[in-house]
């Protein structure tokens, strides 16, 4: 699930989504996306990326319920919709919103 939010945070990406229980993953060098995973580790959990564009924040969400099946692998199957992922998209939203300098 892709979402976009705009403004001035009061803190860092970092620090607002450890507030919402994110840990950081990496940042993509090709895509300059940040990763985020909660929780820190073990499946199912929820893949958040971040991508900061001219003060906006570009979100995307899955939820992950499992790991890759083959070494090396990247596929993995992942929830793009559903209502885990959209209660978990409107959650983050409404705090990044309520975080935002006015």
């Amino acid at each position: 699930m892709k979402s976009r939010t705009n403004g001035k945070l009061k803190n860092t990406i970092y620090n607002l989504l450890r507030d919402l229980g994110y840990h950081f993953q990496g940042q993509d060098e090709k895509t300059k996306e940040l990763g985020f995973t909660r929780p820190k580790s073990g499946y199912p959990h929820l893949h958040l990326f971040v991508k900061i564009e001219n003060g906006d924040l570009f979100l995307s969400l899955h939820l992950d319920q499992k790991k890759p099946v083959y070494d090396g692998a990247t596929a993995h199957s992942g929830d793009y919709d559903g209502p885990v992922v959209e209660n978990e998209m409107a959650r983050i939203k409404q705090y990044l919103e309520d975080q935002t300098q006015k």
